[in-house]
């Protein structure tokens, strides 16, 4: 089975060490690896970071820009060239599901995956509108959860 998920947040390595943000690019991490080392074809689109050295695990990861606006909440800038790089990879390669984790992500699986006829899932981690601290940023989190929950 090939798999190819979308995540705003995915672990990299930094002069530092091993980075990560939140816990979705954890779990990410761990159900990608998972399913790598049981056989699993495993792609993933995530956000380039300005400060990565290189990557932490051996499956294809395709780093896209995202237009960093000053707020955690600007990952949403992700979706557009997110979106295009599934579509490119969607139009060389035949994959049996699109796995996201947030709505932000979400978002583009719910655009590609109507275009390429390819299931969509959406493992949402928890309340991931309520936790925007912003007023007009929740307003438009609560549209975007909404949307992509019922994709």
């Amino acid at each position: 089975m090939r798999v190819l998920f979308v995540s705003t947040d995915f672990p990299y390595a930094a002069k530092e060490g091993a980075i990560t943000q939140g816990g979705g690019g954890a779990c990410i991490a761990q159900l990608a690896e998972g399913l790598s080392k049981k056989g699993f074809d495993i792609e993933l689109v995530t956000r380039l970071e300005p400060e990565m050295s290189g990557e932490l695990y051996d499956f294809p990861i395709h780093r896209t820009k995202f237009y960093n606006l000053g707020f955690r909440e600007s990952k949403i800038t992700h979706y557009f060239p997110a979106t295009k790089e599934c579509k490119r990879l969607l139009s060389e390669k035949r994959f049996d599901l699109i796995h996201t984790h947030n709505p932000t992500a979400g978002m583009t699986g719910c655009k590609v995956s109507k275009k390429f006829k390819t299931p969509h899932a959406m493992t949402l981690h928890g309340p991931w509108a309520s936790v925007r601290q912003r007023f007009y940023t929740r307003a438009l989190a609560r549209l975007i959860e909404g949307k992509t929950v019922k994709c």
